[in-house]
């Protein structure tokens, strides 16, 4: 074999460095050297992209039919410039990233999905959240108000994830989904004028809350109706372009007047009410640091009962739980007429949670039970006489403050209630306890609607106590 002569000798040696060492070896243009330093915007750098990131470091014509696959009559043609080379380089590579790391994702997602819709419903089974009633309808001949078809309110499990006003801004139109309404027609029921000025109808209505456009202090909320099977539709950018769209009802927002409350003191709940007049029926969320009250123009919301001639402020030393709806409960209890008629009693009841109730647990309920105590859940303050019905006379409530106590004893759950001026306690017979898993169950306080009665729910150790007087 001959020696090499040192040109030849460079010329093998080049070569087989090459081979190994391509990325260092082969000249790269301008161009080629800056897609190196352009980052995969994020995502995993797989192999076979950096392969293709590899190859795009070479510009000889017989690799652009693989480079360049996004435009192969071009590439055959020729006419790919240096320039429209490298861009659909980078289209190649960022597809290839993108493939490479969201085929995994999407999978995940997929295989989620069960628990995920398993989390979400733990929320909404959870009934302090949440709130139903039979709203106002009308006043019959005789003075009095008659109720609609039941209603019930569910809040959005991330309502209390907003804490800043730009978080409601992104969203644009119509803002973030706050609660749904469920409304269910028994055959003979028509939807009442009281309904229809909320923009609710029969089956799954969207209650939607955004910060006003024409003046960014305040609130605006928008009611949607779907079918019941259907998700909530926001509906597409484009359709908000001209205004309103059809199928959405705008109501209008009052915050309630309360002073030097953070937006922790506030639950993210959602409930019914009713404004001062005691007629036109209210929806109540949750809006960062306030209480929010959606109803049709000229509503004058009410505040809690016991001030309502005084402000609600904190720094006066009143507590959450007494001044910031949502957290107690108060409505005009209902009964049922000899003619079946749902209607309005005339006595106002507020119920009023314990403070810290979310903090105690089960081992609190057992010890008094050992030690033949009680521990008190909720304060139910009746605002009218109730002699007379069956809260008064077998219930044993009476006008002024009404204590609910709870206990867990040996053979099950005991409650009583402790009426005004020390008389002795009422002993309630039925305590039923739901257990809750992976959500946390709010420290509120409220009634509970059911074919007989107006009960309570109330938490008892990070699960739900169904609480119910005689059944009559």
């Amino acid at each position: 074999m001959d020696s090499l002569s040192p040109l030849r000798w460079y010329r093998a040696t080049k070569f087989w460095t090459c081979a190994a060492w391509l990325v260092v070896c082969v000249p790269r243009s301008s161009e080629a050297q800056r897609l190196e330093r352009i980052p995969t915007r994020g995502f995993v750098r797989d192999t076979a992209c950096l392969n293709l990131i590899t190859l795009a470091r070479f510009t000889p014509k017989d690799h652009r039919d693989t480079l360049l696959s996004v435009d192969t009559a071009a590439a055959r043609r020729g006419e790919l410039s240096s320039r429209s080379h490298w861009t659909l380089v980078r289209n190649a590579r960022d597809a290839c990233v993108y493939t490479a790391d969201w085929g995994p994702f999407s999978k995940f997602g997929t295989w989620t999905e069960p628990t995920a819709q398993s989390l979400a419903i733990a929320h909404m089974n959870i009934p302090e959240y949440h709130d139903e009633q039979r709203l106002p309808a009308y006043v019959d001949a005789a003075g009095r108000v008659v109720l609609g078809p039941l209603a019930k309110i569910f809040a959005s499990p991330f309502l209390g994830g907003f804490t800043r006003r730009e978080q409601v801004e992104e969203n644009g139109k119509p803002g973030i989904l706050v609660a749904m309404v469920m409304v269910d027609l028994a055959n003979d029921e028509a939807l009442p004028g009281s309904y229809s000025a909320l923009g609710i109808a029969k089956g799954t209505n969207c209650v939607w809350l955004n910060v006003d456009s024409g003046e960014p202090s305040r609130w605006i909320a928008y009611v949607s109706t779907v079918e019941t099977d259907a998700p909530c539709d926001r509906g597409r950018p484009s359709d908000w372009f001209a205004g309103v769209p059809a199928g959405f009802k705008v109501l209008k927002v009052q915050k309630s007047d309360v002073r030097n409350f953070a937006p922790g003191d506030f639950p993210p709940v959602a409930r019914f009410d009713v404004d001062a007049g005691r007629m036109m029926p209210l929806l109540g969320v949750k809006c960062l640091d306030a209480w929010c009250e959606i109803g049709p123009a000229g509503i004058t919301v009410r505040k809690p009962y016991e001030f309502a001639a005084a402000a609600v402020d904190k720094a006066q030393g009143i507590k959450a739980v007494r001044g910031i709806k949502g957290w107690h409960d108060e409505q005009e209890l209902a009964l049922r007429d000899d003619l079946g008629v749902w209607r309005l009693s005339g006595i106002r009841a507020t119920i009023i949670p314990s403070e810290d109730l979310d903090r105690l647990n089960t081992k609190t309920f057992r010890d008094a039970g050992t030690n033949n105590t009680w521990v008190t859940v909720a304060e139910i303050v009746v605002h009218d006489n109730p002699r007379g019905t069956k809260y008064g006379d077998k219930w044993g409530l009476l006008q002024g403050s009404n204590f609910l106590d709870l206990r867990l004893e040996p053979t099950g759950w005991k409650t009583q209630i402790r009426p005004p001026g020390g008389r002795p306690p009422v002993p309630w017979l039925f305590v039923m306890r739901h257990p809750h898993h992976d959500a946390v169950v709010p420290g509120t306080a409220r009634f509970r609607w059911t074919g007989g009665d107006d009960t309570v729910w109330t938490p008892c150790g990070q699960h739900c106590c169904q609480v119910e007087g005689p059944r009559t």
